[in-house]
């Protein structure tokens, strides 16, 4: 069975509330509205290799008018990994002998889990109009190393320099977003009014410490936060076959604020 209700194609001045990317005209496709009863859902999991695992859920419940949905899930992955470098540096491009190699040798280790949920309620005024109100967060945790070995060697294979340098990085981030939307179908010939509201909050945090030969270097800290809110309108009266009256509005602030910091530990050293 289609799941999809119906297809409109929004040109002109209404299609730029939905950004600047879209001035030329948007395809909105309107997903069928579920007429099931109760509770229906679903339940899915997989695993890999590379350790990886995850498992995910879709619920719904409506009784008459109201509609309530759950969308959630959770991952958790390991991933691996290795490679190899070799460079030849030309010292003196008369004499082959004085050339200096590096062949390095980098493992890594990526852990990662992450966890996002999607909760919501739609309210069917009449067959024409609704009401929808939902709520998403997510959030994730990653713990990455990396091993770099670099050799320094002369002409005859020679090591000249041994140098081992570990990266440890740890990151937090997470992000909420909180929607809604009405919307009023006046009749089936694109008569319509819809007004939505969207705000956004994310947050990361990253620590990283970079170690060479066993002997503390960097401290790395960054702290990120986004906030965004965005309220918009749009009213659509077809007249006639093809001219059709619109109007609207759109109201958004976007702020960012990143704090980056390095410490340079060798300077503490004694």
């Amino acid at each position: 069975m289609c799941i999809r209700d119906r297809i409109e194609i929004v040109k002109g001045a209404s299609s730029s509330l939905y950004g600047s990317e879209a001035l030329g005209g948007i395809i909105n496709i309107i997903l069928r509205k579920s007429k099931k009863l109760g509770l229906n859902g679903s339940l899915s999991s997989n695993i890999g290799y590379p350790e990886r695992s995850g498992i995910s859920s879709n619920l719904n419940y409506r009784d008459g008018k109201v509609n309530f949905f759950n969308s959630s899930g959770f991952s958790d992955r390991h991933s691996p990994g290795s490679g190899f470098n070799f460079s030849e540096y030309y010292n003196d491009i008369n004499d082959p002998d004085d050339n200096t190699f590096f062949e390095e040798n980098r493992e890594t280790e990526r852990n990662r889990n992450s966890f996002f949920t999607n909760n919501g309620i739609e309210w069917y005024i009449d067959d024409n109009t609704s009401i929808v109100s939902s709520f998403f967060y997510n959030q994730s945790e990653s713990d990455d190393s990396q091993t770099n070995n670099l050799d320094e060697l002369d002409s005859a294979g020679n090591i000249l320099n041994q140098t081992t340098q570990i990266e440890n990085e740890q990151e937090i981030d997470f992000n909420r977003e909180y929607n809604m939307n009405f919307e009023r179908r006046f009749n089936d010939s694109g008569h319509k009014l819809t007004i939505d509201f969207q705000y956004d909050n994310s947050k990361e945090w990253e620590d990283g410490l970079i170690s060479q030969n066993d002997i503390l270097n960097e401290l790395i800290e960054s702290n990120q936060e986004n906030e965004s809110y965005l309220i918009q309108g749009d009213y659509v009266n077809p007249i006639g076959e093809n001219k059709q009256f619109e109007a609207g509005f759109r109201i958004s602030e976007d702020d960012d604020l990143t704090d980056y910091k390095v410490f340079d530990l060798s300077l503490i050293h004694i």
